[in-house]
């Protein structure tokens, strides 16, 4: 009957979340590696270190606030949201701001053109399609969760931070339990009664997410010149902190997603 028919073709179809993942790989590839060295040298300096996490800070509360305030707009944003007290990264976030900036470091914030337009597609997104708000959540969530442990090492040693201490509270998860989180959320997206026109815009919108972080990424390296940048590579510890990022930045965009 039409039932077994249905079922037949949604079992034959590509995962969700496998068509994001293919979708934003040629986003991906399209690193450039200046780019990435900078972002590195970043991670030596503390406060242009807090300034970073806080343009994400500002974008990723943002897409929290506006997903708790659409749950009655769209009937997949609440079955999104049931992992959302696991996953939730704000408080983390402003957890490591004071490690960073101070007890005063929303005064502190100076907030780039990006990153305000950034924040104001999210809250457009909350009134036009709410819908779209939930692939800023799952990408968000997978690369903290993949990369994060990763990061962790990196900045906990980068920055001479204490071990098990303050300033990485954004890449720590219950239990350490993160991935389990994650592949939850995962579960969840793939499992949504979407019509296939509502998919290919969240597909499409997916890649709008990784060009609009690289946008914040572009305004941190513009605060690093290129005296900095030699003079620091010369530095053995930079050096290896170089090849140590690599291997962050495939473990978050290419290998998580498998």
């Amino acid at each position: 009957g039409g039932g077994f028919g249905r079922l037949a073709v949604e079992m034959d179809k590509e995962l969700l979340t496998t068509r994001m993942w293919r979708a934003t790989k040629e986003v991906h590839s399209k690193s450039d590696s200046i780019t990435s060295m900078k972002a590195a040298i970043a991670l030596t300096d503390r406060k242009l270190w807090g300034q970073a996490i806080g343009w994400f800070y500002l974008v990723i509360s943002q897409i929290e606030a506006s997903l708790q305030r659409s749950k009655a707009k769209h009937a997949a944003i609440p079955a999104v949201l049931e992992s959302y007290d696991l996953l939730s990264r704000t408080a983390a976030f402003e957890s490591d701001l004071v490690v960073y900036l101070g007890s005063e470091w929303r005064s502190k914030l100076t907030v780039p053109p990006a990153v305000e337009e950034y924040q104001q597609h999210i809250k457009s997104l909350e009134q036009s399609d709410p819908l779209m708000l939930v692939c800023y959540y799952f990408h968000f969530m997978g690369a903290l969760t993949g990369g994060g442990p990763i990061i962790k090492r990196m900045v906990t040693n980068s920055l001479r931070l204490k071990k098990g201490g303050a300033g990485v509270r954004l890449f720590e998860f219950e239990d350490d339990k993160g991935k389990v989180f994650f592949q939850d959320l995962k579960r969840v997206v793939n499992g949504l009664r979407l019509s296939e026109e509502e998919e290919e815009r969240l597909i499409r919108e997916g890649m709008s997410v990784f060009e609009r972080n690289d946008t914040i990424v572009q305004c941190v390296t513009k605060r690093i010149g290129w005296t900095d940048m030699l003079s620091s590579v010369r530095s053995p510890p930079v050096q290896v902190l170089l090849c140590v990022f690599a291997v962050a930045v495939a473990v978050i965009t290419q290998a998580f997603w498998f």
